[in-house]
């Protein structure tokens, strides 16, 4: 009788607990990309959480556990583009992404992804089943990202006018303002002060 209790409180617990919902078993990371991890929660679950990638194979994961995220709003996102290490993701079969209440403990799990895979390569993380798809955004009730400021490269130009233009403008696309850009050239300055001498001479 009490371990039939003990089976219905676990089982109450796990009800109202942190659920992670991506990665699923169908899900595949790629080792090279970011990848999704997305969850739910009700209000008695804590507000913060750390995120960890775990291998029970230690041929493929030699520490057993890799950290992802060390602080994560639970609250006000409900999922989280893990950016890529910098020697990648692990590749193989059998991980699992833990959120764990503490980063010092990893031993607190409040919710476990079931196994999926990870691949070599780049693409996006992909799930063969479930409908909709997660907006790759920032802000409150959606995913958060790591956002890098674009590189803008001009296009090279054909002469060196055009270089000194867009050097002094900051913008190639200014149309230059040199004199040999005009169809008259010097003559524009030159013509306006003879017709002007001209007039003067027929008016005297």
């Amino acid at each position: 009788m009490f371990s039939s209790l003990l089976v219905v409180a676990a089982a109450a617990l796990s009800a109202v607990a942190y659920q992670v919902t991506s990665p699923t078993a169908q899900t595949i990371w790629f080792s090279h990309s970011p990848n999704v991890v997305s969850w739910v929660r009700v209000v008695t679950d804590p507000q913060n959480f750390s995120m960890i990638l775990v291998n029970q194979d230690p041929h493929i994961l030699p520490s057993g556990l890799q950290g992802l995220i060390g602080f994560v709003d639970g609250v006000d996102n409900t999922s989280y583009v893990v950016p890529v290490p910098s020697n990648g993701f692990p590749v193989g079969t059998g991980f699992q992404v833990n959120l764990i209440a503490n980063a010092s403990d990893t031993n607190f799990i409040l919710a476990q992804s079931p196994m999926f895979n990870i691949t070599a390569g780049t693409g996006p993380s992909t799930s063969t089943t479930g409908t909709g798809s997660v907006t790759l955004i920032s802000g409150t009730g959606s995913t958060i990202i790591a956002t890098q400021t674009p590189t803008v490269t001009f296009p090279s130009s054909s002469s060196s006018s055009e270089d000194s233009d867009a050097t002094n403008t900051g913008n190639p696309n200014v149309p230059s303002q040199s004199s040999a850009a005009s169809p008259l050239g010097r003559d524009a300055y030159f013509l306006p002060a003879v017709v002007m001498m001209f007039l003067g001479i027929t008016l005297a």
